[in-house]
């Protein structure tokens, strides 16, 4: 029980700097490396809206780079130079 709501399920963290206490009626808690500690405290709505802010930050960082690469792409296709080719039937050069 925690502040008067009866909860499933407890789980402590013990950190080198303190410790987490979560509790939950949700789904399982989530061990992963890529969350942070506690993410199950916060409300499902704060978390969507968090996750979209972040897809977005992420969209916008690969677009950066796409262009950059493009540019790079349209310089490097953009270079023309004439070379010479021997025909191998006639032996004239031709320029290509």
């Amino acid at each position: 029980m925690y502040e008067g709501e009866e909860y499933d399920k407890m789980q402590i963290k013990k950190f080198t700097r303190g410790q987490i206490v979560e509790y939950t009626n949700l789904e399982e808690f989530c061990d992963s490396f890529v969350f942070l500690p506690g993410i199950t405290t916060m409300s499902r709505g704060f978390l969507a809206v968090m996750y979209f802010l972040w897809l977005l930050w992420m969209f916008l960082g690969m677009n950066i780079i796409a262009d950059i690469f493009m540019g790079a792409i349209e310089v490097i296709t953009a270079k023309k130079r004439v070379v010479l080719k021997q025909d191998p039937y006639s032996g004239e050069f031709k320029q290509v």
